[in-house]
């Protein structure tokens, strides 16, 4: 993320796809800001922003039409410093993945 102090956390491969963890100074808004804009270079539409609907946290999810890739964000909000998890897939995997 530019313009942040990020500190991965750890990355992973999953079943359907890869996450990853990231701790930032950076801001809720600009976090959120960055992977909206990587969704819409990847033609991913927002599906869902629970915006302020939890105190401390936010999602958004992006996907494409047919549900193929998806792109799906949680950050964790704390004082002067935010938790971002990062789960995406860019293709069809196993039929389990549907």
């Amino acid at each position: 993320m530019p313009d942040a102090d990020v500190t991965p956390d750890r990355s992973f491969k999953v079943e359907c796809g890869y996450r990853y963890r990231f701790t930032t100074r950076g801001s809720v808004d600009s976090i959120v800001d960055f992977y909206a804009r990587q969704a819409r270079e990847n033609r991913l539409v927002l599906a869902k922003d629970t915006r302020d609907q939890f105190p401390y946290t936010r999602m958004l999810g992006f996907d494409e039409k047919g549900g193929v890739r998806l792109l799906f964000v949680q950050i964790e909000r704390k004082v002067g410093v935010n938790t971002a998890t990062v789960t995406f897939r860019t293709r069809k995997a196993a039929a389990s993945c549907n």
